[in-house]
């Protein structure tokens, strides 16, 4: 699955991540496969641990970026991309129904 990001330029994050050189923290960027996620699936995921994370690039205020998803099992792929170049890819593990269930009982 496919989903374009998009992240205002104007953003309260910006002024201190970095005041002379704004980049997308990490963090946000992970939030915003998370929602894409949450609106593919039709329900919110429940990440487990970040399996893993590279950001090769840095995603810039105002950029307009293609998340790229896919699920295998309890596993959450992505790459998040701008202008054909990697800005960041990884894994999630993914909280399984069972394990859903176990902490509702």
């Amino acid at each position: 699955m496919q989903q374009p990001l998009f992240i205002a330029a104007d953003h309260p994050v910006f002024p201190g991540h970095f005041p002379d050189a704004p980049v997308v923290p990490g963090v946000l960027l992970l939030s915003q496969v998370l929602d894409a996620a949450d609106q593919w699936l039709g329900a919110a995921v429940r990440p487990l641990r970040l399996r893993q994370a590279k950001f090769p690039a840095p995603w810039l205020p105002g950029m307009q970026v293609l998340a790229t998803l896919e699920r295998d099992g309890q596993q959450l792929r992505f790459e998040v991309t701008a202008n054909e170049q990697t800005l960041a890819q990884g894994a999630f593990e993914l909280q399984s129904d069972a394990d859903r269930d176990s902490e509702a009982g």
